[in-house]
Parts: structure tokens; C-alpha cells; sequence
């Protein structure tokens, strides 16, 4: 199992949190971490420099190292899980893993990504932050110029959200398979069909609040917000309460 994220200095500490929770169910997957320089990290590091300023508006919080993921196809495997840092591994992936993909697996946004959906004229909003990606396929289709295309094209949907995500769903339209939400499900987010979080094996913390990246632990989280703010005491031996 080959896994990859993308990330700059200011998100390095995301990684590490997502890839401990991923290590704890699969010690033997390879993480590979691309980055615009080098970082001070244990994981594979490959460096693929940014050498433009991208156009990104979702609300200031899209930093130009997530458009790496728009050139993974310069890495030398045929395919990869990629995880966006702000991810949670609660379950085993070998489903995901395992699972065909023709181009590339992910699944379909929360509602708000309706609005998304409708201002690209597509049926469903493809959710990037988890994808399974056939990147000796995607080599073939030219993905990566693809998706450059449409970012430097100056198109942006009525919805203002032009970024990383917008290029991927623009650009594969009609190349996106959509698998269950169980693979990418967001916390705190509405759904028409939604399923418990804990049930979830891959839990997304999307948006401007990560505190929950601080301790992904599911003992833990029935207690975090009476305890947020509060000077607290851990009494044990479960050391791994601490992640760090």
C-alpha cells in the first residue's frame, strides 16, 4: 500500500498526526510526502518545486502545495492512495486498496458541495482530499496538463471556489469513479444519507477547526468539548494518549 499526502511546513504537523493514525492499522504502508522543499520529516520526502503562483479562492484557507496533488503523475508508481493531511484512519484501507480504479476512486462531497456540483455543471462534486489515483492511466490521459488548463484558463464558477478540487472535477469530468462515503467522510458536515463518524474509515476534518487532529482517539472524543480550554489531568499507563 503506497500512500501519499502533499504538504508545506505549515502543514507538516497535520501529516504526522494523519500518517500515526495510519501507521497504528497499517505499519507496513509506504508513505511518500511531495512538497515544494525539502522538509524536516522521517517519511520519503519528494521535493516537486512550485514554480508559478496558482489561482486559489476558498476563503483564503487553499495553500499552493495542494496543487502538488495536480502532479503526482511525476511519481514513479502506477498507483497510490492519496490523503489529504487533515485525515483520520479510524478502519483498515485494504478495501480501498484493493478496490479496481480505472482513473481515479473518490467520493462525492457533503451538501454544501452541491452548489459546487451545479456551478461546474457536473453531477457530483468529486471530494479530492481522498482518492484512489491510477497514475500510470493518468500519465496516459495527460492528466496533470489537464488539469493546468483548466486552472490558467481564468474560468472560476459562480461560487467563487476555484482551486486545486475545481481543476480535478473540471477536468475528469466524466473520469471520476464515485465509491462511499465510509472513504472520506467529513466531520461535522450535513448529509442527505449520513452514517455515524465512527463508522467511517477515513474521518476528514475539514474546514478552519482542526482541533480534533490534536488527539483523533474515538475513547477520547465524547469528552473533548467539556474539556476544551480546561487544565486537565491523564491518570494511566495508555501512554499513546499522547501521540507524541
Amino acid at each position: 500500500m503506497i500512500v501519499v499526502y502533499v504538504a508545506d511546513e505549515n502543514y507538516l504537523g497535520f501529516v504526522e498526526k494523519s500518517a500515526s493514525s495510519l501507521l497504528k492499522i497499517h505499519p507496513e504502508a509506504k508513505i511518500i510526502l511531495v512538497s515544494p522543499e525539502k522538509l524536516n520529516t522521517s517519511f520519503q520526502n519528494v521535493v516537486i518545486p512550485i514554480n508559478r503562483e496558482y489561482r486559489r479562492k476558498a476563503n483564503g484557507r487553499i495553500s499552493s502545495a495542494a496543487y502538488l496533488k495536480l502532479f503526482l503523475t511525476e511519481l514513479p508508481y502506477d498507483k497510490v492512495i492519496y490523503l489529504d493531511g487533515d485525515t483520520i484512519i479510524q478502519k483498515p484501507l485494504d478495501e480501498l486498496w484493493d478496490m479496481g480504479c480505472e482513473y481515479i476512486n473518490l467520493t462525492e462531497s457533503h451538501n454544501f458541495g452541491k452548489k459546487q456540483a451545479e456551478a461546474l455543471n457536473v453531477e457530483k462534486y468529486g471530494m479530492t482530499s481522498v482518492m484512489v489515483m491510477n497514475l500510470a492511466n493518468l500519465r496516459k490521459i495527460d492528466f496533470t496538463n489537464k488539469c493546468l488548463e483548466v486552472e490558467s484558463s481564468g474560468f472560476t464558477p459562480s461560487t467563487g471556489w476555484q482551486h486545486d478540487e475545481t481543476c480535478i472535477n473540471v477536468a475528469m469530468k466524466g473520469k471520476l469513479h464515485f465509491i462511499d462515503k465510509k472513504w472520506n467522510y467529513c466531520y461535522n458536515r450535513e448529509y442527505d444519507e449520513p452514517i455515524n463518524e465512527q463508522d467511517a474509515h477515513i474521518l476528514h476534518i475539514c474546514g478552519r477547526d482542526k482541533s480534533l487532529m490534536i488527539n483523533p482517539y474515538e475513547e477520547i472524543r465524547p469528552i473533548l468539548e467539556y474539556i476544551k480550554d480546561k487544565s486537565v489531568a491523564i491518570v494511566g499507563n495508555a501512554t499513546t494518549l499522547f501521540d507524541e
